[in-house]
């Protein structure tokens, strides 16, 4: 995976950190005098916002293909914020809840730790219009982590350890439509057909069965995980006062 830890890629993830901190902070002053319902509005159409630059930049260079359709894994966020963030609080939104928050967090992590698909050539730096789709993608990706995140900080989500469960089955559930989506139009949505820039794609060949079932397993475990030490964060805090 070429770039992966580079010099661009820790400045990266540096400057990345720095943005989701001031967003946290940013957040807190929004809640504190507007409601948590403001932060989530505007966090959801923050996100939407990039996404849109993302494609005025591809067509103003005329790369723009269906390979952009946001039917990656990072791009299901799009359609779960909004709802969450402006339809009022229905069985709906708390099924949706659970990816919103572990599909979020695991997405946007993934993809800046393993940048394979988002970096861009490790040797051209930050600073420079070649550089404008990584920026883009880096910020987007930040943003899915910030929003996640603070939807259990501010407690809007709770979590529970069978929401593990309703996190594999939204993700099997598009993970099903990008199949189809795959096959007809030759594509590699969710990295579920050549599986570019996945780690486990040496399986994806000879043993594609493994490979989802192996990624369906990481979906639960890391999503089990990221519940375990979000209760454990909000029980120490629950301790503390």
């Amino acid at each position: 995976m070429e770039g992966v830890f580079s010099l661009k890629h820790i400045i990266g993830l540096i400057w990345v950190t720095v943005m989701i901190v001031g967003l946290f902070l940013i957040s807190n002053k929004v809640r504190a005098t507007k409601g948590i319902g403001c932060v989530l509005k505007s966090g959801a159409v923050l996100l939407i916002v990039v996404e849109l630059s993302k494609y005025l930049y591809l067509y103003l260079e005329g790369s723009l293909t269906l390979y952009y359709f946001p039917l990656h894994f990072c791009s299901l966020v799009l359609y779960v914020y909004p709802i969450i963030a402006f339809l009022p609080d229905t069985k709906i939104v708390r099924l949706l809840l659970p990816f919103a928050f572990a599909g979020g967090i695991l997405a946007g992590f993934i993809a800046l730790i393993l940048p394979s698909n988002i970096l861009g050539p490790p040797d051209i730096p930050w600073l420079s219009m070649a550089s404008a789709l990584p920026i883009i993608s880096f910020i987007y990706h930040g943003i899915m982590i910030w929003y996640s995140a603070y939807l259990a900080y501010s407690r809007y989500y709770v979590p529970r350890y069978r929401d593990a469960g309703n996190v594999l089955g939204f993700v099997l559930f598009f993970a099903a439509i990008a199949m189809i989506v795959n096959t007809v139009f030759d594509q590699d949505f969710m990295l579920l057909r050549y599986g570019n820039g996945n780690p486990l794609a040496v399986l994806i060949n000879d043993h594609y069965f493994l490979y989802i079932l192996v990624q369906g397993v990481l979906v639960v475990v890391l999503s089990l995980l990221l519940i375990l030490i979000v209760k454990s964060l909000q029980k120490a805090h629950h301790s503390l006062n």
